[in-house]
């Protein structure tokens, strides 16, 4: 049987924003769960670490469901450390493109 990921929603804002410690924290605002990194790039395995959790990503799916910020984010992100701390904050929407129009057998 055919079918997609039942629990995988068309987008997810990803609220992203550098805290007073200096860690980068990614917020899902609309399921209330937020991940923390280091830095940007360890960031964005983060990010794709707590949605494949949150929203039951089996493993052999996971290569076709990731998140990517914008590159205007992504440029923003590695110049933030120039900037005061309560200045940076960034909204990036999470689309699983290469989901669009594939089906899966999901199991």
């Amino acid at each position: 049987m055919k079918t997609q990921l039942p629990k995988l929603p068309n987008k997810i804002t990803v609220d992203i924003k550098k805290g007073e410690t200096g860690r980068y924290l990614a917020y899902l605002p609309k399921y209330d769960v937020f991940t923390e990194a280091s830095n940007p790039a360890h960031l964005f395995f983060q990010v794709n670490d707590l949605i494949y959790t949150f929203f039951d990503i089996p493993k052999k799916y996971q290569s076709q469901v990731f998140f990517i910020p914008p590159v205007a984010v992504r440029e923003q992100l590695s110049q933030v450390d120039g900037v005061k701390l309560a200045d940076v904050q960034f909204q990036t929407v999470y689309s699983p493109l290469l989901l669009k129009d594939l089906h899966l057998n999901y199991v």
